[in-house]
């Protein structure tokens, strides 16, 4: 690629349709913060979208009870959610985050590699193909 020219095979904004936060707390979420991450995240993706849902779990009585729920959808591919209890959203959500993150790249990783091999009936198909032409030629 050429200096001062831009990849237009990834978009350079994520609509705030591919984002979605949920809430089911009375504690403010840190909105943008979740925003800001989700939206690094889903940049190298295309038909990306991420849903987040803050919910608590023991209601008034407090502790640990901030649950986030992360959950990233790729066009064709299993959704991946990862689910996290802390005392607040913002600690809830940078946990989940983390994981979320980690097990995004790995699921990536294994869907580049399994793109790069063929397919068992592929490649027999294939041999098939020039053990006939191998016999053809003699």
């Amino acid at each position: 690629m050429r200096r001062g020219t831009r990849d237009v095979s990834t978009p350079d904004r994520i609509t705030n349709e591919a984002i979605r936060i949920e809430s089911g707390i009375e504690r403010p979420i840190p909105r943008g913060h979740v925003t800001r991450r989700l939206t690094q995240a889903l940049r190298r993706v295309r038909h990306a979208t991420a849903r987040v849902t803050f919910s608590d779990v023991n209601g008034p009585k407090g502790g640990l009870d901030v649950r986030c729920v992360i959950q990233f959808v790729v066009a064709g591919r299993p959704p991946i959610t990862v689910a996290r209890v802390e005392t607040t959203p913002r600690l809830a959500f940078d946990e989940s985050y983390g994981l979320a993150r980690r097990a995004f790249e790995r699921a990536q990783d294994r869907w580049e590699h399994a793109a790069r091999r063929p397919k068992k009936y592929f490649a027999a198909k294939r041999l098939q193909q020039v053990s006939l032409n191998r016999e053809m030629t003699k």
